[in-house]
């Protein structure tokens, strides 16, 4: 009888729980890389014929749950050209107008193997089977397309640029069922190890 005290004790001792909080925002940090690289990356590659130094008035028609960060790098872009942006279209000399044909990711897997599946078991609720993976291949590309046409306030003549695109990469590999290991390129080498 002396043991048993000492086993509860033991099996209290043994018996641990740890808990984390997570955060779960819409989408994840992984996925704002993918948008906000090809963002940049595409509007890197605009130019928007605006003359260094003139005031230019930023009209943009691109919506969606990136447009502000979009925006931002084309208006980015503009400065590193030499324009001035001016919130007030009646002080401007030249008027630019941006536009996105893309700005979203696009997923696409390869997997040899048996994937993941319900299995209805009766008189409880279906199991997820876990994915067997010989090989599987699982990338995401952030795509961005922007274009934007520029012209005086005062008369001359207009200055288009674009479709410009800008792609960023991430997969993730598994061969043998339980290898796996992540290539992007939208984060610094060694700061993700």
């Amino acid at each position: 009888m002396r043991g048993i005290p000492a086993c509860l004790f033991a099996a209290l001792l043994l018996a641990a729980c740890t808990s984390s909080r997570e955060t779960a925002p819409a989408r994840s940090a992984a996925e704002q890389l993918l948008i906000s690289a090809a963002a940049d990356r595409s509007a890197g590659q605009i130019e928007f014929g605006v003359p260094a130094g003139a005031k230019a008035f930023v009209d943009s028609f691109i919506e969606g749950p990136d447009a502000k960060y979009a925006l931002a790098a084309l208006r980015d872009r503009l400065i590193r050209q030499g324009a001035l942006p001016t919130a007030d279209r009646n002080a401007a000399d030249w008027i630019v107008e941006v536009r996105a044909g893309a700005l979203s990711i696009d997923d696409e897997a390869t997997l040899f193997g048996l994937p993941s599946f319900n299995a209805p078991i009766p008189l409880t609720s279906a199991t997820q089977t876990p994915e067997l993976a010989l090989f599987k291949r699982a990338r995401r590309i952030g795509i961005a397309q922007f274009a934007a046409t520029s012209y005086p306030v005062r008369g001359g003549a207009a200055s288009a640029a674009g479709p410009a695109y800008g792609y960023a990469r991430a997969t993730k590999w598994t061969i043998l069922f339980a290898i796996s290991w992540s290539t992007d390129d939208i984060t610094p080498p060694g700061k993700c190890d």
